[in-house]
């Protein structure tokens, strides 16, 4: 047996290789010195190294650009498992890898644009991911700017290409890597990892390796300010925070006129614990800090900062900052630039994350009349399908000064010109969120939820008292349909028995007032019904009453036909996205603003005539069910009427509010997935 001859000629191997490439790819490793090791246990470590577990032999020329971003994902697992003090270290530093579609639409629709810009020289755009991790964005970025000077080869369209030299791709490709690629990242491995996938991109033949030091660099990207600045926000030493002071880790970049990046791409982290940053956030990101703290928005300030004028950003972040209130801060800093496209990708995009997100394309421009090209794929579940759609898909054009107009400057994926006739709901309905409430006061949180007071306010069964009230709840609704229990009772005299931190209340007048539209609060789209009987209900339950100024002209029963109908659900979920959420609420406050077009009488005597089929129908089916005899042929007959009144009713809103076959295409597609 041979001990040690093998592990020595491959450090020789290794040790010419390091002087012909001149790379830390093949610097001397602990391993060389492990000589009294069996050969033969190298010789079938390096044969297993060529074998999948199950015995496949690897096809090298069919494996992706990006392995060794997969290869990083890999290694984090793997630590994760054996170290339990960095077990959530990817969901606590938002580490996740980016789909390969994802990158090559955010790079194309950045650096493309930028390339076909006549004002651009190629050779001195310079291109960072903030947040490199493994180099994914980077290897895209280097993939899309080789491509772009390969076609000038061969068509010889420019003149920097020497007529005499021989641009090889070692040529072609090594200025590209030194003169427009830049990363940072907080994670040594990881920028280990992206300069040695970008280097591997020029091996060719003997030529030597580049170093990438300063261009990949370790560092915090958000935390640039000296020791004495730092000792102010931080007990432990500020080295720990890696500081990274920008114009002086990239001279050439900003030493100059017009100083900054021309691109920044990337997946910044999301969600990640920030609680010791965020008084230093506070003060030096107030744009991005007014409301809730997420690290991603904090990426986005610094990104626009570090951009030159007329620079372009291009991320993708968790979709939520399209539609919540709480992120109104970073959207109202992102509506001073011209915002290009912003893409809702759904859910399920990232591998084993479920969390909805979105890209958007920005240039650090002054704003004037522009056109946001807005796209929404979030009702499609595959990334295949997603990535198919968002090539084929048409983008829908809106006014980036029509952000400023909706709630809480919201990028809604859909925006309805105002017309004439079309009336806010709460101008003609009185919204109301009057459920029955109850509660612990003067207590803290923890001690809200120890209390009988619903026990003693509630109860099931026989009724008890003559005073006590039957009362709905959510479940109870369904669309044109009401099936209350009448075994569920509420004590009105609640004044005998609450105690003194007790308070209850009930709005005995909304109660009683009929008709009245109600529908569910616990729901992702307006579920609603009328209530003629004038019933009491739960907290479940919103309801919506017309007000005088318009109960003799118009019909509730219309109003009803517009609230369950597609367009009006469609323009409410694009403004709140509660879909699959466990517990998704109805917003009330974007109920109120839901528009309604008066129309002509006839119109809205059709669509009154309609609900009222819908109600009248859904009464015959539950009178068949709750038959002690089964009807099936006839309870067939019934859904198949309920089913054409319904689309009838969707396609005369389509009518009334004159939508286009695109459009409705859109609100199928949409609400059927």
């Amino acid at each position: 047996i041979k001990v040690g001859v093998l592990i020595n000629e491959l450090t020789e191997i290794f040790k010419r290789f390091d002087k012909d490439y001149n790379s830390r790819l093949f610097k001397s490793h602990t391993c060389d010195s492990l000589t009294k090791v069996d050969d033969n246990i190298y010789v079938d470590i390096i044969n297993e190294l060529y074998k999948t577990r199950q015995g496949t032999r690897y096809n090298f020329n069919d494996i992706p650009a990006d392995i060794f971003g997969r290869i990083y994902e890999q290694y984090l697992g793997a630590i994760q498992q054996k170290s339990a003090t960095i077990k959530n270290n990817r969901k606590s530093q938002g580490i996740y890898y980016t789909p390969r579609f994802v990158v090559e639409y955010i790079t194309k629709n950045t650096i493309g644009d930028k390339l076909t810009e006549s004002l651009s020289e190629p050779r001195d755009i310079k291109i960072l991911d903030p947040a490199c991790g493994s180099g994914s964005f980077l290897i895209a970025v280097f993939k899309l700017l080789d491509d772009y000077w390969r076609q000038i080869q061969i068509s010889g369209q420019k003149n920097t290409i020497k007529q005499n030299e021989s641009f090889n791709n070692y040529l072609r490709r090594l200025p590209i890597l030194k003169n427009n690629i830049y990363g940072v990242d907080l994670d040594t491995k990881a920028v280990e990892i992206a300069q040695l996938n970008l280097m591997l991109k020029v091996l060719e033949s003997q030529n030597l390796l580049p170093n990438l030091e300063e261009n990949i660099k370790q560092g915090n990207s958000l935390i640039f300010k000296s020791a004495n600045e730092l000792k102010k926000f931080y007990r432990d030493p500020y080295k720990d925070k890696m500081p990274f002071n920008w114009p002086d880790e990239f001279k050439e970049v900003f030493n100059k006129k017009n100083p900054g990046f021309d691109i920044i791409v990337g997946n910044p982290p999301w969600g990640s614990n920030i609680d010791v940053d965020v008084k230093y956030f506070e003060k030096y990101y107030p744009d991005s800090t007014k409301q809730y703290k997420d690290i991603y928005k904090i990426f986005i300030d610094k990104s626009l900062q570090l951009l030159k004028n007329n620079g372009i950003l291009g991320f993708i972040v968790p979709n939520t900052f399209l539609f919540q209130s709480r992120y109104k801060d970073i959207r109202q800093l992102l509506l001073k630039y011209k915002i290009l496209k912003l893409v809702n990708l759904g859910e399920n995009v990232f591998e084993d994350v479920e969390a909805p997100c979105c890209i958007f394309i920005v240039k650090k421009t002054h704003l004037k009349d522009n056109i946001v090209e807005v796209l929404d794929l979030s009702p499609y579940k595959t990334n295949d399908i997603k990535e198919k759609m968002l090539k084929i898909s048409s983008y829908v054009k809106i006014k980036q000064d029509d952000y400023f107009n909706t709630p809480d400057n919201i990028f809604t994926t859909y925006i309805q010109e105002k017309k004439e006739g079309v009336l806010p709901l709460d101008e003609i309905l009185d919204c109301r969120d009057a459920g029955i409430n109850y509660q612990r006061i003067k207590v803290g949180l923890q001690e809200k939820g120890k209390s009988d007071l619903s026990d003693r306010l509630f109860y099931n069964g026989k009724i008890l008292d003559r005073g006590d009230k039957n009362y709905l709840k959510g479940e109870d609704i369904s669309r044109y349909k009401l099936t209350p229990s009448f075994e569920r009772f509420i004590r009105p005299y609640y004044k005998e028995f609450i105690k003194n931190n007790e308070v209850v209340h009930l709005d005995i007048e909304t109660y009683d007032t009929k008709p009245k539209i109600i529908w569910r609060q616990t729901a992702s789209y307006i579920i609603a019904t009328i209530d003629i009987i004038g019933y009491w209900f739960g907290r479940s339950i919103q309801t919506g009453i017309i007000k005088n100024k318009y109960k003799n002209k118009i019909d509730i029963h219309y109003l009803l036909a517009l609230l369950n109908s597609k367009y009006l659900n469609y323009l409410y979920t694009q403004n709140v996205r509660e879909t699959g959420r466990v517990f998704p609420q109805v917003k009330l406050g974007k109920v109120k603003i839901l528009p309604i077009k008066l129309g002509l009488k006839g119109q809205r005597k059709i669509l009154s005539d309609l609900a009222k089929t819908m109600l009248k129908l859904n009464e015959q089916l539950l009178s068949l069910q709750n038959d002690d005899i089964k009807h099936p042929e006839e309870e067939k007959k019934i859904y198949n009427q309920l089913e054409k009144t319904d689309r009838e009713i969707n396609q005369k809103v389509y009518e009334l509010y004159s939508l286009t076959e695109q459009e409705i295409k859109n609100i199928e597609i949409t609400l059927n997935h």
